[in-house]
């Protein structure tokens, strides 16, 4: 690819990050720049080569019916019921989702000599708090925790009361959460009767999570039926599973949430 159009690419693909469009097509990169389909398609791979945009099968399982995406490769694993499938011997439905890497983005800079380059600057991580109101004590707790995460400006946080006045509600929480890095979510049997934070806010943070977009921890609150959840293959913090209120010291519970966070923050690089 020329340098002047892999330019170009590059900036489209920094514009739709900066939207949270993350999802892209041959389509849009031919009408972008442009060029015919069979050009933009050859583009589009070799934006995966490069590791600008990953690559995923999208794919309904036949057994639990849940949609999937899966980076690609030569057997796909249902991560709700833990049912493989081969993509050469089983006669399935899938199509191919590419997803723009929103990490490479954000690494990017202008350099005059070598146009655009890689640099080693860590970027805040964006986490995200879902919980039900009935919880508000448990993630302002955990919300103090992380304070020297967010002085040390390792992360930035958001809950819903970090809401603008005036702003359309949906869009705003939408927003946020199609652009956090970790998304926390802070489980009780309440969060799980919320029909928003269960319908909305957990449904997509998991889509976003099988998509390597995003990263789930699941935080117990209060006991609840969790492990039958579409989360119970997710493992959760205080460790195994024990929940915050049933810790005496409760200092101790949050400790471990952080220290998981942090481990999170060093796996995602």
């Amino acid at each position: 690819m020329k340098k002047e159009l892999k330019t170009k690419m590059i900036a489209y693909l920094k514009w739709r990050v900066k939207h949270n469009n993350l999802e892209i097509t041959h389509i849009q990169i031919a009408k972008y720049l442009e060029i015919d389909n069979r050009k933009a398609e050859d583009i589009l791979q070799t934006m995966v080569e490069s590791d600008f945009v990953n690559q995923y099968i999208q794919f309904r399982c036949i057994k639990c019916k849940e949609v999937q995406y899966i980076k690609k490769e030569n057997i796909l694993y249902c991560l709700n019921c833990g049912q493989q499938y081969s993509i050469k011997d089983f006669p399935i439905k899938r199509q191919n989702i590419y997803i723009i890497n929103r990490e490479k983005m954000f690494c990017l800079r202008s350099d005059r000599k070598t146009g655009l380059k890689v640099v080693g600057e860590k970027m805040k991580k964006k986490v995200f708090l879902s919980y039900a109101h009935e919880d508000e004590k448990y993630k302002l707790e955990l919300d103090k925790h992380l304070t020297v995460q967010k002085r040390n400006e390792v992360i930035d946080t958001w809950n819903d009361r970090k809401l603008v006045a005036g702003s359309e509600i949906d869009e705003e929480i939408k927003e946020e959460l199609n652009s956090a890095d970790i998304i926390i979510l802070i489980l009780s049997a309440d969060f799980f009767a919320s029909a928003y934070c269960y319908d909305k806010e957990m449904k997509r943070a998991i889509e976003r999570h099988q998509c390597g977009e995003a990263r789930i921890i699941p935080v117990i609150a209060r006991k609840c039926d969790w492990l039958d959840s579409p989360l119970g293959k997710i493992t959760a913090l205080p460790i195994d599973g024990k929940s915050i209120a049933s810790f005496e010291d409760k200092d101790d519970a949050y400790m471990q949430i952080v220290l998981g966070i942090k481990e999170a923050i060093k796996e995602l690089g």
